[in-house]
Order: C-alpha cells, then sequence, then structure tokens
C-alpha cells in the first residue's frame, strides 16, 4: 500500500487561540498545563488529519504525542511570537516526519 502523506494545512484557527491567549494571560498556570496537554489543539487537528492518518496506523493517541512534544512552538504562537504558517507547518513536518513508512 502507498501511502499519500499529505496532509493539508489547516487555516488558523483565531478564536481557539484567542480563548487559549486569554486563559494564559489571566491564569498563566492553567493555560500553561493547557498548552503542555496539547489536546486543544489536537483535537481540532485530528478531525483534520485523523482520517488520513488513522487508516496507515497512526492513533489519536500517538498524535497527541506528537503534538505535545511540540508545545513550545505552540506556546510560541499563542502568545504571538510565532505565525500560524510557522507553527502549523512545523508540526506539519513533524507529524509528517513520524509516520510509518508506506
Amino acid at each position: 500500500m502507498t501511502v499519500d502523506w499529505d496532509l493539508p494545512l489547516p487555516e488558523e484557527p483565531v478564536e481557539l487561540r484567542a480563548r487559549v491567549r486569554a486563559l494564559v494571560e489571566e491564569t498563566p498556570e492553567q493555560g500553561a498545563a493547557l498548552i503542555d496537554g496539547a489536546e486543544w489543539i489536537a483535537d481540532p487537528l485530528w478531525e483534520r488529519w485523523g482520517p488520513l492518518l488513522e487508516p496507515a496506523g497512526v492513533s489519536r493517541a500517538r498524535f497527541l504525542q506528537v503534538v505535545a512534544g511540540y508545545r513550545r512552538e505552540l506556546w510560541l504562537w499563542v502568545v504571538g511570537e510565532r505565525t500560524w504558517a510557522q507553527s502549523a507547518g512545523g508540526l506539519l513536518g513533524r507529524v509528517r516526519r513520524r509516520l510509518p513508512v508506506g
């Protein structure tokens, strides 16, 4: 089976970023814990990429691990130090590098 790993870069989740940033500013410890957990961003990305990844053997749990490992860059996007293209593009590359060879 040949696998096409051409995962599309989703549009920036502007409202999600604003909510997470507000939490980071209001309650830094809770905001950091949310970002570290990664589900806040992994969930919408999994909706988009999961149907492409799951048939190839990438579980939701594995995907969450990959996203959580990218938390520093996601933090920088949330606080405005990185653009969505930089952060999401980097995460997309990280996901692709960790996919099974097919």
